[in-house]
């Protein structure tokens, strides 16, 4: 058995000592109650759930784990014809590299030789653009908060509510699905969301609808290297590829990376508006397109703008991560503020962004509450809770209407609270 083999078959073996280890040291500093995982949890890392594409110089570089060790494959389509076919070495970690196919987009086919069970495919789109964060009329509005990698849950709640099919395929047609930001942490398939959601944006957009990925504090921190947070099974496909966790989300290179790096951290749709944490008067004074915009420049850019180790340069810098960190990681930041949900903000404060972006209504997450419920009668609906993705805000444009859909399908008007 070679080297590599070997590393990935005791990588395994270690794999339930590895994830309570992980598991008692993420618990640290938890806020939320999260029950240790059974004896019988289903670690999966085939497929979507630990696969990693990225873009470097000009090449595709596609990396993916089999359910077991074989022989792999790989096909690339574009325009459903054959591009280039692949085959691996018997092994768990399975990596090819290829010259990026023309086009906006193609479909990779991978998996197993031997089992047909772990055979996957996946459209990867080239184009990366940031998406529009302004929008008018929509007729249904679905919302979701902290999803937290509950993937099972999200695919329960998307196909109760007839938003995908049993292909995971988009059959919402002209409606539209915010995801309001932290994905990321404490769950075990966080991957796999993003997999889900980077397909269904594509299908949304073509049908007429919109898949809206707001970012929230927890993509924030992924992106700047805190896995405070971060599941040991998530951590484990980081390991299995043999690559810092962050790296499978790099901004630059990687192509989910790229994709979530575009997405905005504010958006208003008709007469509401949508932020992670929630906006405050000291933020309103940003339009929607700039404080996209400076979201869009320190991500991009990290940290530090410039690492001369010029005097002028390094001052510039000091100011530069300065303003970063009050952006991304201040107690009013847009990220991770909860004075709507937790008393601290005034109504005064409430009129004052609301009439700013000309709107009637603030929805936010982050802040955890029992179920989804209006504040300040109505003009703020929360939306992050105690169980992630186990209700699902609708918003209709016929009535006044607010409605929370429920896992098992059940739909009820929501309950204001004062």
């Amino acid at each position: 058995m070679n080297k590599s083999r070997l590393w990935l078959k005791n990588s395994l073996l270690l794999l339930p000592v590895i994830v309570w280890q992980l598991f008692a040291l993420s618990l640290q500093g938890f806020a939320r109650e999260i029950p240790a995982p059974q004896e019988n949890s289903e670690f999966r890392f085939s497929g979507e759930y630990g696969l990693w594409v990225q873009e470097v110089r000009g090449r595709i570089e596609v990396h993916w784990i089999t359910a077991e060790e074989d022989s792999g494959f790989l096909r690339v389509l574009r325009n459903d014809k054959p591009v280039h076919e692949f085959a691996t070495p018997f092994s768990l970690l399975h990596q090819v590299s290829f010259e990026k196919p023309g086009g906006p987009d193609f479909t990779i086919h991978y998996g197993s030789l031997r089992d047909a069970l772990d055979n996957h495919k996946t459209v990867i789109q080239l184009a990366v653009k940031r998406p529009e964060a302004i929008f008018g009329r929509v007729d249904s509005l679905y919302v979701l908060g902290d999803l937290h990698g509950e993937y099972d849950r999200l695919v329960q709640l998307l196909s109760t509510a007839n938003i995908i099919d049993a292909n995971l395929d988009w059959i919402a047609t002209t409606k539209h699905l915010v995801i309001l930001g932290d994905i990321f942490d404490r769950g075990h398939h966080v991957t796999k969301i993003l997999w889900l959601l980077y397909q269904l944006d594509r299908q949304a957009e073509l049908a007429g609808g919109r898949v809206h990925v707001v970012l929230g504090n927890h993509e924030i921190m992924t992106f700047d290297n805190d896995l405070s947070y971060t599941s040991p099974k998530e951590r484990l496909i980081g390991h299995l590829h043999r690559v810092p966790y962050p790296k499978l989300f790099d901004v630059h290179h990687s192509i989910l990376g790229q994709w979530l790096a575009a997405k905005p951290g504010l958006i208003k749709i008709e007469n509401t508006l949508f932020a992670h944490g929630g906006v405050t008067p000291f933020y309103a004074d940003y339009s929607i397109k700039a404080f996209n915009d400076t979201l869009r420049i320190f991500l991009d850019q990290g940290t530090f703008a410039d690492e001369s180790p010029d005097s002028s340069a390094a001052l510039a810098d000091s100011l530069w991560y300065l303003r970063r960190q009050r952006f991304l990681y201040g107690e009013g930041s847009v990220f991770w503020y909860r004075g709507y949900v937790i008393a601290g903000t005034s109504e005064d404060d409430l009129e004052k962004v609301l009439k700013t972006y000309q709107c009637t209504t603030h929805v936010i997450a982050h802040t955890i509450v029992k179920t989804i419920s209006e504040y300040y009668d109505g003009k703020v609906i929360a939306v992050d809770l105690i169980k992630p993705a186990t209700e699902m805000l609708l918003l209709v444009s016929k009535g006044p209407e607010r409605f929370k859909i429920h896992l098992d399908g059940t739909v009820e008007k929501l309950q204001s609270r004062k």
